[in-house]
């Protein structure tokens, strides 16, 4: 026997292992310690007792066990499907929205320049009076960038100032804009008329401080002219709804009665003294042949006043499918200093 170092099998109770050793022999352990074996008793031993699996021998699946494994891998691979899915779409999504914004800062960033054309146009020196821009209504189309932007002009006197609109004016505009009947529209007008003029004394169907009280109103009258026309939206009466439906036709900065009829909207018209849907209609029909022609806008009735304060919207459609509206309240004021005064910017 060569003379190497052999693994010595011991036995304990009902199990074995193998350690390192000397040449070959057989070892059992008990109370008094190791006991030699013969080889032959050794053999009886090892053949009667069952030994134990090490970790690192390969034990056998039942079959049953073995599907279970093939189903619980392919969850797996599902499920990293979706979340890879998941993932990608999120990117996408982010993607395309970042594609929006760039678009639409860009968009703005033309509107903004459409309204600062206007105003070049209107204020730079002219020899014919007849060149250039005009605050008569007339949209002027514009491309910057391949974007197609259109820009209308018109006086700001196009609209009621419901800060300077007497009674009856203001009344028809909530009859025949707002959609109330007489009495809704009385009550309103009142309201109106107390919020804006500087005492606490309740005109009939009007409203002051105690009125918006019982209401469970948590403002009152200001008592002072209209800073916004938002503000219009507090009177006690109109709701959400009736504001919707006049504010388009109405303003705070003109600070004049008076209607300028050669750009006013068909709503206005429809306000103002003697006027019906037919005179309405058949006036702005010639007001629009005469623009064409280049001829002087007519007048309605007689009526009509200018401000120099201007109204300029500027729209640009874009090929991403959404549509930007801006305008501008400016007044021209001849300064050279200060030469214009933004009395508003926003988004329609």
């Amino acid at each position: 026997m060569r003379n190497v170092r052999q693994k010595v099998v011991l036995f304990a109770g009902n199990d074995w292992q193998k350690i390192a050793g000397k040449p070959r022999r057989f070892f059992v352990r008990t109370a008094d310690g190791l006991r030699k074996l013969s080889p032959a008793m050794a053999q009886t031993q090892m053949s009667a007792r069952k030994p134990r699996r090490f970790l690192s021998e390969k034990i056998p699946l039942p079959q049953n066990m073995r599907g279970m494994a093939l189903i619980l891998v392919l969850w797996m691979i599902v499920l990293l499907v979706l979340m890879a899915s998941g993932f990608a779409f999120a990117m996408r999504s982010e993607a395309v929205a970042t594609q929006t914004s760039v678009a639409q800062i860009k968009a703005g960033l033309h509107v903004d320049g459409a309204i600062e054309r206007a105003v070049y146009e209107l204020a730079r020196p002219k020899v014919d009076p007849n060149d250039g821009w005009k605050a008569d209504g007339t949209s002027y189309p514009l491309t910057e960038d391949e974007a197609d932007l259109t820009v209308t002009i018109v006086d700001e006197s196009s609209f009621i100032d419901i800060n300077a609109a007497d009674e009856h004016t203001l009344k028809r505009l909530f009859e025949r804009v707002g959609g109330v009947d007489a009495r809704t529209a009385e009550s309103i007008v009142n309201a109106l008329l107390d919020w804006r003029d500087a005492d606490d004394l309740t005109r009939p169907f009007g409203a002051e401080a105690p009125e918006y009280r019982a209401a469970h109103k948590n403002h009152a009258p200001s008592n002072t002219s209209f800073r916004t026309q938002e503000e219009l939206g507090q009177v006690l009466g109109v709701t959400p709804q009736i504001y919707a439906n006049v504010a388009p036709f109405i303003t705070v900065y003109s600070k004049t009665a008076a209607i300028n009829t050669t750009t006013a909207p068909r709503e206005v018209l429809l306000c103002l003294p003697q006027a019906d849907e037919d005179s309405v209609d058949r006036y702005i029909e010639d007001r629009r042949r005469a623009r064409d022609q280049g001829q002087a806008l007519p007048l309605f009735h007689g009526m009509g006043g200018k401000s120099p304060i201007w109204r300029i919207t500027a729209t640009l459609k874009s090929d991403e499918g959404f549509t930007l509206t801006r305008t501008a309240i400016i007044r021209y004021t001849g300064q050279s200093s200060r030469p214009f005064l933004i009395y508003d910017w926003r988004d329609a």
